[in-house]
C-alpha cells in the first residue's frame, strides 16, 4: 500500500510538472480575435464625417495567434479600413469637388504578422497579461471617386507597428484587450499605379499623408476566444 501511494504520488507530481511547463493558459494555446482600432483624424474629414475637433477613423481586425512558450505569441491577421482623402480640382473656374466630405475614398485591406512578448512579472503566462507587441504588414490601400464613379487605381504599402497593451481572461475562454500603439507607414515614390489624366499628383501628396497620419496613433480595443 505504501509503495503504491508512492507511485500515485510520483506520478501526479510528474503530470503536474509537465502542465506547468507547457505554455498555454490552462492548456489553451489559440486564440481568434476582432479588434478595433480607434485613431483620431487630426481635425480632419473622415469617410462620412466633415471635418471637426474630435473626428476618429474606425479600422477592423481580425487575427488568430498561436502561444509559443509562457512568454510569447505569434499571430496572422488582416484589416480592413476606409477614409475620405481632401482634394480640390478646378475646371473652368469651379471646383469639382466642393464640399465638406471630400468624394475620393480610400479602401485599404491588409495582411500581416504580429509577435507578442508578455511582460516577466507574477500573474503573467501568454495569452494572459501586459505584452509588448511589434508587427508588419502589407496593405493595398485601393481609391475611389464616388462623385463621377470611377476607380482611381491604388498603391502597396509596408507599415510596421509598435503596441503596448494588457490582455485579461475571463471565464477561462472570453479575452478582452486593451492597447496603444504606433504605426509607420513606408510607401514607395512610385506608390501610385493608375490614375487618370483628370486627377494630378496633389492626389497622390494628399493620400500618402491621410494614410500617415491615420496610422500615426490608435487605441485598440479587442474582444477574442481562447481555445
Amino acid at each position: 500500500m505504501r509503495k503504491f501511494l508512492i507511485t500515485i504520488s510520483l506520478l501526479l507530481g510528474t503530470v503536474s510538472s509537465v502542465l506547468v511547463a507547457q505554455p498555454g493558459y490552462q492548456g489553451k494555446k489559440n486564440l481568434v480575435k476582432y479588434s478595433g482600432l480607434i485613431s483620431p483624424a487630426w481635425s480632419n474629414a473622415t469617410y462620412g464625417a466633415p471635418a471637426q475637433l474630435l473626428n476618429f477613423n474606425l479600422s477592423h481586425n481580425l487575427s488568430i495567434s498561436r502561444v509559443l512558450s509562457r512568454r510569447t505569441m505569434l499571430g496572422i491577421k488582416g484589416s480592413y479600413a476606409r477614409t475620405s482623402v481632401p482634394y480640390s480640382l478646378t475646371y473652368q473656374g469651379k471646383d469639382l469637388y466642393s464640399g465638406e466630405v471630400s468624394p475620393i475614398k480610400a479602401y485599404s485591406y491588409s495582411v500581416g504578422l504580429e509577435y507578442y512578448i508578455f511582460k516577466k512579472k507574477p500573474g503573467n503566462l501568454a495569452p494572459l497579461g501586459g505584452y509588448v507587441m511589434t508587427e508588419c504588414n502589407v496593405m493595398w490601400v485601393a481609391l475611389y471617386d464616388s462623385k463621377y464613379n470611377q476607380s482611381l487605381g491604388g498603391f502597396n504599402k509596408i507599415n510596421a507597428g509598435l503596441w503596448l497593451g494588457q490582455q485579461k481572461i475571463y471565464f477561462n475562454k472570453l479575452v478582452l484587450d486593451v492597447a496603444v500603439g504606433t504605426q509607420l507607414v513606408f510607401i514607395s515614390p512610385d506608390a501610385i499605379s493608375v490614375f487618370s489624366d483628370t486627377y494630378d499628383a496633389t492626389l497622390k501628396e494628399n493620400t500618402e499623408t491621410r494614410i500617415f497620419k491615420r496610422n500615426l496613433f490608435n487605441l485598440k480595443i479587442g474582444v477574442g476566444y481562447l481555445f
